[in-house]
């Protein structure tokens, strides 16, 4: 049974381009899976910095969500709810409110961001996305 899943901002970007730190378990994850979505999380951080100029990309971030048949994901306040710091080693509010998202929505999360991997959260469902 394919599981809906939620993508790290630059999982994203890594598949967006072919990546090779995109791992073959990832790509067939992202080919099986009933939804994957991206959260609006991911998406105001990609417009920041693309207006911050640490990102290029040849459209908007909606134009590239749109062209990979990805979903967004609007925050909710039980998303909201579930902010914390996760990892007392990393203090991204992005990756915090990321990892919020996913466990209030019970999905999986790809990302390659090694502090989020070494989240401890039991409701949390985390896949190293180099695999």
């Amino acid at each position: 049974m394919s599981q809906n899943l939620l993508l790290d901002t630059h999982v994203l970007l890594w598949a967006s381009s072919q990546d090779p730190r995109l791992g073959s378990v990832t790509k067939q994850l992202l080919v099986n899976s009933a939804q994957v979505y991206i959260s609006s999380v991911s998406l105001l951080e990609m417009y920041i910095k693309q207006h911050t100029g640490k990102l290029t990309l040849e459209g908007s971030p909606d134009d590239l969500i749109k062209s990979l048949g990805i979903s967004v994901l609007d925050l909710n306040s039980d998303d909201c709810a579930h902010y914390k710091l996760f990892n007392p080693n990393n203090r991204d509010p992005f990756d915090n409110a990321i990892i919020g998202v996913a466990s209030a929505r019970k999905m999986r999360l790809l990302t390659g961001d090694a502090k989020i991997l070494a989240t401890k959260n039991l409701k949390l469902q985390l896949v190293d996305a180099r695999l």
